[in-house]
């Protein structure tokens, strides 16, 4: 199953990279060059805050942010909406949290939870992806990333030497940690009902298949006959439904009669 979903990734990867050879399809690339570009956002952002050069790595992170609001209306005024682009953009963000995260582990490992926490989240929908479950960004799940933004922006500013504190930081990754362990876990309620509603959508159809089983191959039989054209099939046919009418008839004039 997992196999499947990222071959599948796999090809769409391909045919980007096809389109961008491609002078009449390359403009349809743009969203998604936009949305890759914040994967290398670590190497520029990292290095000016670690090096102390605080203006620079705020620079950075904003022009790279940016990309997270323009791709949606590039995306929109080229007429290049993708199910590829959707997908892209939230696996993208969890790469771009994640570079951002681990070398703050070396300053404070207290963030090794909200890696852990991140990479939790990121399987639960991702799973719920395979199954066809469709998952959605919840209000809960936007506080999170902004609470997880926020949280990093803390934890680079005091390696820059900026005027927050380690307690401050510490606190603030904490409460992050509370409110993804909350997302997690409504993520993985909301997968978990939607996964009961389709099984229980399938039972309900394949009692109904049951059900009408016996008329499908009554059916079929009429079919037949009608396909080869056999009148005297067709005459034996009627005259079974004839009777089975009059019958019915019969077995109601009964019933009146009783009454």
């Amino acid at each position: 199953m997992y196999k499947e979903f990222y071959e599948k990734y796999k090809d769409d990867i391909k045919n980007c990279f096809s389109d961008l050879k491609d002078k009449d399809k390359r403009k349809k690339q743009i969203p998604n060059l936009l949305t890759a570009s914040r994967l290398i956002a670590p190497l520029f952002i990292v290095p000016a805050a670690f090096s102390g050069n605080l203006p620079l790595a705020v620079f950075f992170t904003m022009l790279f942010e940016a990309t997270d609001f323009v791709d949606g209306y590039f995306a929109r005024k080229l007429d290049a909406v993708s199910e590829f682009g959707k997908d892209l953009d939230p696996i993208v963000d969890k790469i771009f949290a994640t570079g951002l995260a681990l070398p703050l582990v070396i300053t404070n490992p207290l963030i090794i939870g909200n890696i852990a926490l991140e990479a939790l989240i990121g399987k639960i929908n991702t799973d719920s992806k395979i199954k066809g479950n469709v998952p959605r960004t919840t209000v809960l799940g936007k506080l999170k990333t902004a609470s997880l933004s926020i949280a990093l922006a803390c934890a680079y500013i005091f390696v820059a030497g900026g005027f927050i504190s380690t307690a401050a930081v510490n606190s603030i990754l904490v409460a992050t940690f509370g409110i993804q362990a909350l997302t997690a876990y409504q993520y993985k309620k909301i997968d978990n009902e939607k996964e009961l509603a389709k099984n229980s959508t399938n039972q309900e159809i394949e009692k109904i298949e049951l059900e009408i089983k016996p008329e499908k191959k009554k059916l079929e039989k009429v079919k037949q006959i009608a396909r080869a054209n056999d009148i005297n099939e067709l005459k034996k046919l009627k005259s079974v439904l004839l009777g089975l009418e009059q019958k019915e008839e019969e077995k109601n004039k009964e019933k009146t009669l009783k009454k």
